[in-house]
């Protein structure tokens, strides 16, 4: 038989590749037409402009680069398997129901609709949603806040008023960093002043993420030789990554494409940095690139990327850890993987998390801890509550993180004896949420609590103000309201000096030192900024950490200057202040700031242990 040519041999429609079977999953025919427009040339492309919704008059490489991500987006699965093999013909591997699993109705409840439990989006309960919210699972938790979101915005009217007002009140006050985008979603749709505030920031996230567009596109075209995610201030990063579900695809691309190490300029350290901020992101789109990073040989982006996936709710997740863990056989990465694994619905790894909680390695026992709140039960409240006396206190704060998501009511005296003995406003926020994740989650079980003093605030106990004569008192609010009057004409240094008299008149008074330092925290001044913050915390912390839009500029403030530490290579000064920063209650503060400290300074720690500084 002759052999037919390549003009003579028939060929196949793209339709029936997509479906022919033994070649792998299907593909959709659209990306089949895009990847023939590939082989064939521009030239041959006819209308994949308008398919890919693109300008008629867009250019050829504008086109070819949408062709590139279009296609490679449909490619994944299919590059898994090799394009024209047969398909694997094993079962995928699913996450089972975790042995020994809760078996009351919290344990019960799906977040998809399933015949095996309750789904989410079936409660109508505003209290038991507002429960799920502090002591759910973090698929359930984000599940919950977007029902109670939902029907506060659809169903407002239905809604008794003292369960709205315990909704409200909940999405209001609640930071929780890892339901940080589903909260900001929910609050947006509030009425009143919470949703116009939360509404701007969000179109003021938007247009930063306009702006980094177009500054990408020019990367990429070569316009400009630096990456434009890494030259962002860190707070301005933070809160656009913590939105990545709402970038358009052009910007997820590129950032895949840095956290590989493909876009040609990006350092390890600006990998690492964007890998870590990623965090809690959420967003499918970033599955393939994550996978990859998790396969290098670099532990510390292979970690990184871990966590990111196991946040993120998609079939591919699940294998790609499973892999990671059986082939990571260091004590410290492993515990991460297994509570990676944990958060995907798997708890192999539980056994091993609570052996190498035993280590003497400090980086091992947190993220031992760490791994355990997705894989640990009652059973290891015990062994938490020894770690957490510890003198370390970032091994406390972990502890106590830990303890709130075991949710056993045995710990509550362990919380309350802590609290007896530590002045940390940081520990005394972390307990009082520990607190109430473990009655909520008792509530959930059907269970019930003996009436015990609730944890409050103490922290930082306010300084007595010495009582000031009348006329003191007087003088010092005149001096107050005259340093507003300078600082709307735009005269610092004199309103600095009211401030100042006023202060010195009522020296009990944190007010005016609280506004001199926003006053430079406006101008960018960090330093002086910071000086007046620590004298305010010093008078009345409760007043500083009680107030968002303080303790945000409070916050910022810190983190600022540490960047300004870091970049004249004084990283010892620059740990320091994240460290003051996080000893502070920041529960009031954003939830993507809030996060860029704590990043920030656990990645500064780790540099640190690795130089053996202890």
């Amino acid at each position: 038989m002759t052999e037919m040519s390549e003009t003579t041999r028939p060929r196949r429609d793209p339709a029936a590749v997509a479906t022919e079977p033994g070649l792998g999953p299907p593909v959709d025919p659209k990306v089949e037409r895009l990847r023939q427009c590939l082989r064939e040339g521009l030239a041959a492309s006819g209308d994949a402009r308008a398919e890919l919704g693109l300008p008629e008059d867009a250019e050829d490489a504008e086109l070819a680069r949408a062709l590139v991500m279009a296609v490679g987006e449909g490619e994944v699965d299919r590059v898994a398997i090799g394009q024209g093999r047969r398909a694997d013909p094993r079962p995928t591997i699913r996450p089972s129901l975790i042995p020994g699993a809760d078996t009351s109705f919290l344990g019960r409840l799906r977040t998809e609709r399933s015949s095996e439990g309750l789904d989410v989006d079936d409660l109508g309960d505003v209290r038991t949603l507002v429960a799920v919210v502090r002591a759910g699972s973090l698929k359930q938790r984000r599940a919950a806040v977007r029902r109670l979101g939902a029907l506060l915005s659809e169903e407002r009217r239905a809604i008794p008023s003292d369960q709205r007002r315990a909704a409200t009140e909940l999405l209001t006050r609640i930071r929780d960093v890892e339901i940080a985008y589903e909260l900001s979603e929910a609050r947006a749709g509030l009425p009143g002043g919470l949703g116009r505030q939360v509404r701007a920031e969000r179109e003021e996230v938007e247009q930063l993420a306009e702006r980094v567009a177009r500054r990408v596109s020019a990367f990429w075209d070569g316009e400009i030789a630096h990456e434009p995610l890494t030259l962002l201030p860190g707070d301005q990063r933070a809160n656009l990554l913590m939105r990545v579900r709402d970038l358009p695809g052009a910007l997820v691309h590129h950032l895949g494409a840095v956290i590989e190490g493909t876009d040609g300029v990006s350092s390890r350290e600006d990998r690492l940095a964007l890998l870590s901020s990623l965090r809690y992101s959420g967003d499918r789109r970033l599955v393939s690139s994550l996978r990859i990073v998790l396969d290098t040989a670099d532990a510390e982006l292979a970690l990184e990327a871990a966590r990111a996936l196991g946040a993120i709710d998609d079939p591919r997740v699940h294998p790609a850890l499973l892999a990671a863990y059986e082939r990571n056989v260091v004590d410290k990465n492993r515990a991460v993987l297994a509570g990676a694994l944990g958060r995907a619905g798997d708890a192999r790894g539980a056994d091993y998390v609570r052996t190498a909680l035993a280590s003497d390695d400090p980086n091992v026992v947190r993220n031992a801890l760490e791994a355990l709140e997705a894989v640990g039960g009652t059973e290891d409240t015990e062994a938490v509550v020894r770690k957490m006396e510890k003198a370390d206190p970032v091994l406390a704060i972990q502890a106590v993180r830990t303890l709130a998501r075991l949710a056993d009511g045995r710990a509550l005296a362990a919380l309350r004896e802590m609290r007896d003995r530590t002045s940390v406003s940081a520990l005394w926020a972390e307990l009082e949420d520990a607190e109430a994740a473990i009655r909520a989650r008792t509530e959930l079980r059907g269970e019930e609590i003996e009436a015990e003093a609730a944890i409050k605030p103490g922290g930082g106990a306010k300084l007595a103000e010495r009582k000031a004569p009348a006329m003191a008192r007087l003088g010092s609010l005149k001096d107050f309201a005259i340093g507003h009057l300078w600082l709307m004409v735009g005269a610092l240094g004199r309103a600095v000096g009211r401030f100042e008299g006023a202060a010195e008149r009522r020296p009990g008074w944190a007010t005016p030192l609280i506004a001199i330092a926003l006053a430079y925290a406006r101008k960018s001044r960090w330093a002086p900024a910071l000086a007046a913050f620590r004298r305010a915390i010093e008078v009345d912390r409760a007043r500083v950490e009680r107030q968002p839009v303080v303790i945000r500029s409070v916050a910022r403030c810190f983190l600022r200057r540490a960047e300004e530490m870091e970049r004249d290579g004084r990283h010892e000064i620059a740990r320091g202040l994240l460290e003051e920063a996080l000893a502070l209650d920041l529960r009031r503060a954003p939830s993507a700031l809030r996060f860029e400290v704590s990043r920030r300074h656990e990645a500064m720690r780790a540099r640190a242990l690795g130089r053996g500084d202890r």
